[in-house]
């Protein structure tokens, strides 16, 4: 076998690039820069930002190196990322509860004197789980 067949990386029609080193595509350099670019963010300002490509153009794939860059960066610089992927739930009141308890289960663990918060999102939660409908 060839060196380059050995350090190859198959291609796969669905399976984003976990690591920086199966980069294919040069999206690991922006999403290293965007990294830093977030790190060195001010604490307290707000952040939105959208990645929009087509199917296939490798949006998960950006985002895995985007969190890698930003999980080795020096803790101090570091963000709180929670994960969350609103295309596996249905309806509003599903998604909310579910982002809900994905920060109430990421939120307390990771800084200190935030589980009495943990606590208020779980019972907002559950009383938005149990809140009466309008109906016609």
């Amino acid at each position: 076998m060839t060196d380059d067949a050995q350090n190859s990386v198959p291609l796969s029609a669905d399976r984003p690039g976990e690591t920086p080193e199966t980069d294919l595509f040069g999206y690991a350099p922006f999403a290293e820069q965007l990294g830093k670019s977030i790190c060195a963010m001010e604490k307290g300002d707000g952040l939105v930002m959208a990645i929009h490509a087509p199917w296939g153009a490798g949006k998960t794939t950006l985002l895995n190196y985007l969190r890698y860059y930003i999980g080795h960066a020096p803790d101090v610089s570091r963000p709180i990322l929670v994960q969350f992927n609103p295309w596996w739930f249905s309806g509003q009141d599903n998604l909310a509860r579910a982002f809900l308890s994905q920060l109430q289960a990421i939120l307390p663990d990771k800084l200190k004197g935030m589980k009495e918060l943990g606590k208020l999102i779980g019972e907002f939660r559950k009383e938005s789980a149990v809140s009466p409908r309008f109906s016609d």
